[in-house]
């Protein structure tokens, strides 16, 4: 039978599900998160093999290191989160009470999205700004909105997520903007080529996931020439958003070939090693 230990003191868990080592760390990480702690690092009888292949019942003894969770960012997230709920049942019950519960909280609603923002997280603030005059006027105005509340709700809880799993989160990103990035090593064939539309759908993919892949690398500590690239590259973004409102495909194609490509290409590199140092460090303390 394994023995569970959470820094060092032996934990009853009778009720874990899970079959193999993987699967039971998410489980341990969100039972903790409801304890207010968080997992940083574990350690085995058998350090060398891949958690998804390890079976759970192979396992004497798993070591958890777990830290307080104390991020004032979630505290924020959860209001805005929870909020966001309550409208969205509050309109399909058209519940007064609940309207008169959000008219009480909206200062602290505003502040809540001034400090996200302040953090760099990107929130739709005209869309918060317009929810607050509708909960002024009425439920009716505020059905125009309502398929929005479950869209920010959910980058809402993608970004709590980034935070409570940072490098599960950091690998998940890192993945994406790889993939985008391998797609448009020849850009600037498909722009000559007449392929406009697909080339713009992978840049609007590509600068969603590079903000979120910012937020992620924010999350842990980086090396500084990984700092310098991530701001190095910035203002070429918005070189990139005017050349793409301009349809000016020569332009566009020279920026990405020659500026933007081969920055990412060594950012995406030096943040996989960065990642896998984070990993290594994480299974061993």
């Amino acid at each position: 039978m394994m023995t569970l230990k959470i820094n060092g003191e032996v934990v009853s868990w009778s009720d874990m599900e899970s079959e193999n080592l993987y699967d039971s760390l998410v489980e341990i990480q969100n039972w903790l998160i409801t304890q207010g702690w968080r997992m940083i690092g574990y350690q085995t009888n058998f350090p060398e093999v891949d958690p998804k292949t390890l079976p759970i019942s192979d396992i004497s003894e798993l070591e958890i290191q777990a830290e307080p969770l104390n991020h004032p960012l979630l505290t924020h997230l959860d209001i805005l989160i929870l909020w966001l709920d309550s409208l969205s049942r509050g309109l399909s019950s058209r519940n007064q009470e609940v309207r008169q519960r959000c008219l009480e909280v909206v200062e602290q609603i505003n502040q809540s999205v001034d400090i996200l923002t302040q953090v760099g997280i990107q929130l739709p603030k005209s869309f918060f700004q317009k929810v607050f005059i509708y909960l002024q006027q009425g439920w009716d105005q505020l059905t125009e909105l309502a398929n929005s509340f479950d869209q920010i709700q959910a980058q809402l809880e993608r970004i709590k997520t980034m935070i409570l799993y940072p490098l599960d989160s950091l690998r998940l990103v890192l993945g994406q903007i790889q993939r985008i990035v391998e797609a448009t090593e020849n850009l600037p064939s498909m722009l000559y080529s007449g392929q406009n539309q697909q080339a713009m759908r992978y840049l609007i993919d590509f600068l969603d996931q590079y903000a979120l892949l910012v937020f992620a690398l924010s999350q842990i500590k980086i090396s500084v020439e990984m700092k310098n690239l991530l701001n190095e590259v910035v203002p070429f973004f918005s070189e990139l958003s005017e050349a793409m409102q301009r349809m000016d495909w020569t332009y566009l194609s020279d920026l990405w070939e020659y500026e933007i490509f081969p920055r990412m290409t060594k950012l995406l590199e030096l943040s996989n090693l960065e990642l896998g140092k984070k990993e290594d460090a994480a299974q061993r303390s």
